[in-house]
């Protein structure tokens, strides 16, 4: 009987001191405001400074609506970019076409001259490769000139190959497989390239052989101070 009495004092306790159920069912949920429908999605913040210059409303109201800033920045920085490449595309191309001294001082060769008598012809290097100089007697010249309306393999004329008569001047390297041809040899009264038969004659035109043209001739000039400056 005493656990009866206990269990329905209990009870009546229970009763007494319960509280009322909080119904919810009639509250706003947040997404249903119109704050929440103003926000873009649901990462936004709803900083009163983010409203100001993010919120798609009251462009007025925003810090740059323009977002020019950005742009400038962008644009700019993209074109500071691009210079410094061009710059250094051009820099490079230039330090890989420019000549160094060395190859500067080599490109002209100057020669006197008075060193050269009549008759006599010299090797001399310029830019690596050799050069004949032949100071040409009357007779060679006649020699030269008389083979101008001969059947050539590389018809040219004694004048167009010389600047000066008594000064003939060409490259010392044969034209087939570039040998060095000899100075007073051969059928011609020319060069004679002795690796595979090639005759020249006095203008250094191809007579006979395997050469197929003239041997060539370099730019060169005659100055006044009596030098003749290659190159």
């Amino acid at each position: 009987m005493s656990i009866i009495k206990a269990l329905s004092s209990s009870s009546q306790l229970v009763k007494r001191t319960s509280y009322p159920l909080i119904c919810l069912s009639n509250r706003t949920s947040v997404t249903e405001t119109e704050k929440f429908r103003q926000i873009w999605h649901n990462t936004d913040s709803l900083d009163p400074i983010y409203d100001i210059s993010k919120k798609p409303v009251d462009l007025e109201r925003r810090y740059d609506s323009t977002r020019r800033a950005a742009y400038y920045f962008m644009f700019g920085g993209t074109m500071a970019t691009g210079v410094i490449a061009a710059r250094n595309c051009i820099e490079a191309v230039v330090a890989y076409l420019w000549k160094p001294a060395d190859i500067l001082a080599m490109s002209t060769t100057e020669i006197n001259q008075a060193d050269i008598p009549e008759g006599k012809c010299i090797v001399i290097l310029w830019k690596d490769s050799p050069v004949f100089i032949w100071h040409r007697t009357d007779q060679q010249i006649a020699w030269a000139r008389e083979d101008d309306n001969a059947d050539l393999r590389h018809a040219q004329k004694d004048e167009e190959r010389v600047k000066d008569p008594k000064w003939y001047i060409s490259m010392a390297v044969c034209t087939h497989l570039g040998c060095i041809p000899i100075y007073g040899a051969g059928n011609y009264h020319g060069f004679f390239c002795p690796c595979h038969g090639s005759h020249y004659d006095a203008s250094g035109r191809i007579r006979k052989g395997p050469a197929p043209r003239n041997l060539d001739v370099p730019n060169y000039k005659f100055t006044n101070e009596g030098t003749i400056l290659i190159g």
